[in-house]
């Protein structure tokens, strides 16, 4: 899907929205904020920040975020976010390599980013990347799901969506 999705071979605001109501983004967001804790005034660079919603997310908690993501057009519907709702973030269009600011931040999430590496150097350009971005004690929190939902070669969970009538998902 990631390449139809970069291809812009369907509606990326459609695909944007239907994401937004996957209730697994739902349980990524309870398990990256629990650990965060605390984000009041904290700045967080969000890896991989695709559409910006997570982002948005951790500044509806007080966080200072900035995000970056190789898809110009998804970046461009983060951006279109943050004006519209004015959140004080930052998109950035970059890929992990080129990645560099100034600004240290005090903690780096990447949700279901990691297993779009292309290969061993690309991996360890997300995390140098990251770790030079960090400040010297703060926290990278990365989520992973195993991308066939199994557990012992045994099929324990999937996600079928049905787009219903007035754009409601099931």
């Amino acid at each position: 899907m990631d390449k139809e999705l970069l291809s812009g071979q369907f509606n990326i605001s459609e695909y944007s929205n239907f994401i937004g109501m996957d209730p697994t983004r739902r349980c990524h967001y309870f398990s990256v904020t629990k650990e965060l804790g605390e984000m009041e005034n904290k700045k967080i660079l969000d890896v991989g920040a695709g559409d910006g919603l997570y982002g948005e997310m951790l500044a509806s908690k007080g966080a200072r975020v900035t995000g970056y993501d190789k898809a110009d057009n998804l970046i461009a519907i983060a951006k279109q976010r943050e004006n519209k709702n004015k959140r004080g973030m930052n998109f950035i269009v970059s890929t992990p390599e080129e990645f560099n600011v100034k600004e240290e931040f005090d903690f780096a999430t990447s949700v279901m980013v990691l297993p779009y590496a292309e290969n061993p150097d690309h991996l360890k350009a997300f995390f140098s990347s990251t770790h030079r971005a960090l400040k010297p004690e703060g926290k990278f929190i990365s989520i992973v799901f195993n991308p066939n939902f199994q557990n012992f070669e045994q099929i324990i969970g999937n996600r079928r969506f049905v787009k219903l009538d007035e754009g409601k998902v099931r």
